[in-house]
């Protein structure tokens, strides 16, 4: 090994530096394409698909004359919603599956069930509306565990599977 340093030679725009052009010329194209993929990643989270908001994060169910509103992506942990908006009926009973209360915890119901009973069927509450128009009942869940979340959801005589991705 030598102790002999030796500058490096002196480019034709006057300056004396040392350079792998080749190499320089990867490491830019690597971090082109880094930022191409962070700007894809902001432009997923800006639509909703990393919960918490944007287009994409809710999804709607119609069922008979009543429509549910329920995130499509949540988080792990973190409270969400689910609205219910009914049309011209003074009784209403929703039941949710029975693999709804292993996915989510329901923090708070507005307004609050006339009657709630956890049945073979899922889990069933039955509100008494007044009024006429539309009414909207909203629950406040928590996700308990992240995943793929799968359930029934039941407004009178109309089911329909609803489905929500739970992000850690």
């Amino acid at each position: 090994m030598s102790n002999d340093i030796q500058p490096p030679p002196i480019r034709n725009d006057g300056l004396q530096l040392a350079e792998d052009r080749s190499f320089q010329n990867r490491h830019w194209t690597i971090q082109r394409l880094a930022w191409i993929g962070f700007g894809l990643l902001l432009l997923v989270a800006l639509a909703g698909f990393s919960g918490g908001g944007g287009y994409f994060s809710k999804q709607t169910l119609q069922l008979g004359d009543a429509t549910v509103v329920l995130p499509r992506v949540s988080r792990w942990q973190d409270s969400d919603s689910i609205s219910l908006a009914v049309r011209d009926t003074s009784t209403v009973t929703v039941v949710f599956g029975p693999t709804f209360h292993n996915l989510f915890t329901i923090e708070q119901i507005q307004p609050q069930p006339d009657h709630s009973e956890a049945t073979t069927l899922g889990l069933l509450l039955r509100f008494s509306l007044t009024g006429s128009g539309t009414k909207r009942i909203d629950l406040d869940v928590k996700m308990l565990r992240p995943g793929w979340a799968s359930f029934d959801v039941s407004i009178g005589s109309a089911s329909e599977t609803a489905w929500t991705v739970v992000l850690p």
